[in-house]
């Protein structure tokens, strides 16, 4: 995997006892390349309630199901395309000679495309109950149940960071975001904090939130370091947050964690 690690799943616990997975395997791509390269694993700080982990891992076999049926389908498109098409002009010109001059062509049109598109749908639910989509959802079914969490500190310090800007207004949360000076992120987690940031980016995806996040990691640098912050940066950034619709805190935990790696010369992926 990336960084020499394999990829990580979150467990994050919010401050109102709600579990937050972290993960990429939404993406039907994304997630057969990361079960059949097998390496997967689950971290997380306070120990996630049993119902959570069966609730996730439910989760993932529905994300699982999703990829093997896009995965068998997209590998039998061109057949299923090609005999639907036969279909359609086999069935227009068979209507088209036993109703000769009986109903209008229009008639002959409905019935060819039904016939094609019947053919299309008969053909895909085969490909889905074929033995190999079967058999190779049964086998990334086992990698899944592989996956184990463990205990991590790294985890344990996002969630007390986090609990902490869940407490605090927008305007304070960016404050807190300038001022802090913490050790959030440790020598040896730089690549595990990496995983983390891009997991964290998918969820503020948009560009509006990128800008913001690349500002604030500046704003906190300079104000650790001897540059005097803008204060109209400051006003025009608490604005935004008060009116911002998504989860400031969670986002101010990805610009925390964005800022720790910058203080350490490391450049996570976005």
């Amino acid at each position: 995997m990336e960084d020499g690690l394999p990829l990580v799943i979150f467990h994050i616990a919010r401050g109102n006892g709600a579990s937050l997975f972290l993960h990429p395997m939404n993406d039907p791509h994304r997630m057969l390349e990361v079960l059949e390269q097998g390496a997967v694993k689950g971290v997380y700080g306070r120990e996630p309630q049993l119902a959570a982990l069966h609730g996730f891992r439910d989760e993932l076999y529905s994300c699982l199901d999703n990829a093997v049926a896009r995965w068998a389908l997209e590998r039998s498109f061109i057949p299923r395309f090609v005999t639907a098409a036969a279909a359609f002009v086999l069935s227009y010109f068979v209507l088209s000679f036993l109703l000769r001059g009986a109903v209008p062509i229009a008639v002959h049109l409905v019935g060819a495309v039904l016939a094609g598109v019947a053919t299309h749908q008969a053909l895909a639910r085969r490909r889905l109950a074929a033995e190999s989509t079967v058999q190779k959802r049964e086998t990334l079914r086992e990698q899944l149940d592989r996956i184990v969490f463990s205990e991590h500190d790294f985890v344990y310090r996002l969630e007390e960071h986090l609990h902490h800007l869940e407490s605090l207004s927008p305007e304070a949360v960016v404050d807190g975001l300038l001022a802090q000076h913490g050790e959030l992120v440790r020598d040896h987690e730089y690549e595990l904090a990496e995983q983390l940031v891009r997991l964290l980016a998918l969820r503020f995806s948009g560009s509006g939130y990128r800008r913001k996040a690349r500002k604030l990691v500046r704003l906190a640098a300079d104000s650790g370091g001897t540059r005097e912050v803008s204060r109209r940066e400051v006003t025009a950034i608490k604005s935004w947050a008060v009116n911002a619709t998504g989860d400031i805190a969670l986002f101010g935990l990805l610009v925390s964690v964005q800022a720790a790696l910058r203080q350490c010369n490391r450049s996570p992926a976005n």
